[in-house]
């Protein structure tokens, strides 16, 4: 029995594993003449398949070292109960062994491999995406709201994330009291202002659940124009916040549970300090 993989956060239908086109044995040719390869899917449940490429010819012809590559194929559903099922290949990730090829297998691998969001806006599906992206930055910080929050931005609030982050989600602030306790109010960013529930955006997020960093690049939860813009804490930029604020006592080390509060806020950072 073959098993078909599914992958991909935006729906795509695909298997991922690698062409071998270091190996003496072609599988015949196409009915235009490309050559046949075996592929082997990371996945060892899957069951190898043939695939037609004109990559080894290309490899060749631009005198590169040959290596076996990293692809991404869709089955042949008519032949899914052959030994060998046939697949046509939808994606190039590149040569194993390649760095980036292969942090782009592992992502798709495990579903988190997708296509980024302004991508994603020039489909007709997603144009209520790109309407509400445009909105939100030009509302951005509204009076109306802002009449609705604790007022912060007086406070010395400041952030603390590694060198040169730009999603900056949390922040807090300590005030020093009469009684020698200190109040401390910590700060993290209110997405959900943004992100409303069932639109777009919502199942989106959803879909990718959080951000992947990655040495190449990151898979946003969210569109940059959020991540790294209004919902991001950057200092001298007022922004919308859910706080908590607790008394803490330095004679004892411990924090008074009975001063907890949760608050809408709007904040405006003082520093972005780094751990360096």
């Amino acid at each position: 029995m073959v098993v078909v993989g599914v992958v991909g956060a935006v729906g795509a239908v695909g298997v991922i594993g690698i062409l071998k086109l270091t190996s003496r044995y072609i599988y015949g040719t196409s009915k235009r003449g490309v050559p046949i390869y075996l592929f082997k899917p990371l996945d060892p449940e899957i069951s190898d398949c043939l695939v037609a490429s004109k990559l080894k010819e290309t490899t060749i012809k631009n005198k590169e070292l040959l290596k076996n590559y990293l692809i991404v194929v869709e089955i042949d559903e008519a032949t899914i109960s052959d030994k060998h099922p046939k697949a046509q290949c939808i994606t190039i990730l590149g040569p194993v062994g390649n760095f980036n090829a292969e942090i782009e297998a592992l992502l798709y691998r495990w579903d988190i491999y997708s296509p980024n969001f302004k991508s994603l806006c020039r489909k007709p599906a997603y144009i209520d995406l790109a309407t509400q992206i445009a909105t939100d930055l030009d509302r951005n910080i509204g009076l109306e709201e802002t009449s609705l929050r604790i007022d912060l931005r007086d406070k010395l609030v400041f952030s603390i994330d590694p060198p040169g982050c730009e999603d900056i989600d949390d922040a807090l602030h300590i005030c020093e009291m009469p009684n020698g306790r200190y109040n401390v109010g910590i700060h993290i960013a209110d997405v959900s202002h943004w992100v409303h529930e069932d639109s777009i955006l919502d199942k989106l997020a959803q879909q990718r659940l959080t951000t992947v960093y990655t040495p190449i690049r990151n898979i946003e939860m969210l569109p940059s124009e959020y991540s790294t813009n209004i919902c991001s804490l950057k200092q001298n930029q007022d922004r919308y916040a859910l706080s908590l604020f607790f008394d803490y006592l330095p004679e004892t080390n411990e924090i008074d549970n009975d001063t907890m509060v949760f608050c809408p806020t709007i904040i405006r950072s003082s520093r972005s300090l780094s751990y360096h």
